[in-house]
């Protein structure tokens, strides 16, 4: 009997192909010919899943927005989540890893809002090989998408999908009690966001200067600029 393949885990493979293409030539590369041969499949399977090249580029970019913002996602449900300061995001009592809102558990000792919120903004940047080809590929998109209409509805749909993630972040640290009262926050979300794409690019470009270590100082540092005292 023929083997039955799923369609969407086929899509998905033939992305995940077409990202690393991107990570390593640019995505003038990515034609459905060098995609093809990157995931060992004919061009004309990949044309059995993906109609044109447009419809390919169209589900990639989806595909690797959507799991950027679903990682995020769920870390800041745990935070909105979370009682009386607790903020233990990513782990219960026993240091086992605990995300979204029904793995929260009784956690030991209880954190600062900016603290938690740190962990979970550091999740949009590049901090590890997955992360790192992941946000090479974004912008590699969205770059794209500037002169590409198409791509181009997709990226203001992405962004405004991390707009509202990065606002609901604002919204925990306004909630904390060591958080200054009277900040804006749209401003403060504008803020946020421009820092961490800023952040992002940096740390792509410049992987030997932004590391991780200085990245995390420099968003635990914004973020204690929004305390009281």
């Amino acid at each position: 009997m023929p083997k039955v393949v799923d369609s969407l885990v086929r899509r998905e493979e033939v992305a995940q192909a077409l990202f690393r293409v991107v990570a390593a030539s640019g995505l003038e590369s990515a034609s459905l010919r060098t995609v093809a041969a990157e995931a060992g499949l004919a061009v004309g399977s990949v044309r059995h899943y993906f109609q044109d090249q447009s419809e390919l580029m169209i589900f990639a970019f989806r595909t690797v927005s959507s799991r950027i913002r679903g990682r995020v996602e769920k870390r800041v449900m745990a935070l909105e989540a979370a009682q009386d300061g607790d903020y233990a995001v990513g782990q219960d009592a026993d240091g086992d890893d605990a995300v979204g809102q029904d793995a929260i558990r009784p956690v030991v000792s209880k954190r600062p809002a900016a603290a938690a919120c740190v962990d979970v903004l550091m999740e949009l940047l590049p901090v590890d090989q997955e992360r790192r080809l992941e946000s090479s590929v974004w912008l590699s998109f969205v770059t794209a998408a500037r002169t590409d209409r198409v791509l181009g509805d997709e990226a203001d749909g992405g962004y405004r999908g991390t707009a509202i993630l990065v606002g609901r972040i604002i919204m925990v640290l306004l909630a904390a009690p060591e958080t200054r009262m009277e900040l804006d926050p749209v401003l403060e979300a504008e803020r946020l966001l421009a820092l961490i794409d800023g952040l992002c690019l940096h740390m792509l470009l410049q992987p030997g200067w932004s590391t991780e270590e200085l990245s995390r100082t420099v968003v635990e540092t914004h973020l204690a600029s929004l305390k009281s005292c």
